[in-house]
């Protein structure tokens, strides 16, 4: 009982991190010297847990907004999702870096794509979608009357 409490402990602070990082990269740019304090500490965190890789450079580039797929390997990672499965989606191709973890996640079952059959992996997450995606993965069931509404 006291393992199960810990895991659900650690999945809901893992995604806290997550959304905070997200919220982070949804701000306007500023000077990477005045957002270096706040966030490096975070970006470090999330480096030695595993959760982001970064560029094939080796840069993080947390001033860049993420796409789809980034968050959905973010997800992944922090949730321990490593099997990758088959997806309908016609613009995720088997050469993709982000193919498993699309995949992983639609067997998952928390991404679905755009639409049945596209994914749009590198467009740029929206607010709303990383809500969605961490709901879904979280099984949490909308509340009726709750507002919803994103700005």
């Amino acid at each position: 009982m006291k393992d199960r409490k810990n895991t659900t402990l650690s999945r809901r602070l893992c995604s806290a991190l997550l959304a905070l990082c997200m919220a982070l990269s949804l701000l306007p740019a500023f000077e990477r010297g005045a957002r270096a304090d706040f966030s490096d500490s975070s970006m470090d965190k999330l480096v030695n847990w595993g959760v982001v890789g970064g560029y094939p450079d080796g840069s993080l580039r947390p001033e860049r907004n993420l796409t789809r797929a980034e968050f959905v390997a973010m997800v992944n990672r922090a949730y321990g999702y490593n099997a990758p499965g088959e997806t309908p989606f016609y613009d995720v191709s088997l050469s993709s870096w982000y193919y498993d973890d699309i995949g992983s996640a639609y067997k998952v079952g928390y991404f679905s794509g755009v639409s049945p059959h596209m994914a749009a992996p590198d467009e740029e997450l929206t607010r709303e979608q990383a809500v969605v995606l961490i709901s879904r993965n979280m099984r949490l069931d909308p509340i009726p009357g709750e507002g919803t509404e994103f700005e």
